[in-house]
């Protein structure tokens, strides 16, 4: 008996967290279409320059080893 008390309980916590979580998602502003497609392409636009800073760097140093260290 006890244990079938015990699964109830747990199946009406998992309910209840499910419909609290529902509620918490209808507090949430969602972004509209158009400033999620600038944001996306504000971090597009970050990586390749993150990107392309990574990689003069590294050609750089490659650069500088080779000519300095003869490898």
């Amino acid at each position: 008996m006890a244990k079938a008390k015990r699964k109830k309980n747990f199946i009406k916590k998992v309910v209840d967290f499910f419909k609290e979580v529902r509620a918490e998602l209808k507090k949430v502003i969602w972004p509209s279409q158009e400033e999620v497609a600038k944001y996306a392409g504000v971090v597009l636009l970050m990586i390749a320059a993150l990107g392309a800073f990574i990689t003069i760097v590294d050609q750089l140093v490659s650069f500088l080893t080779k000519k300095f260290l003869g490898w």
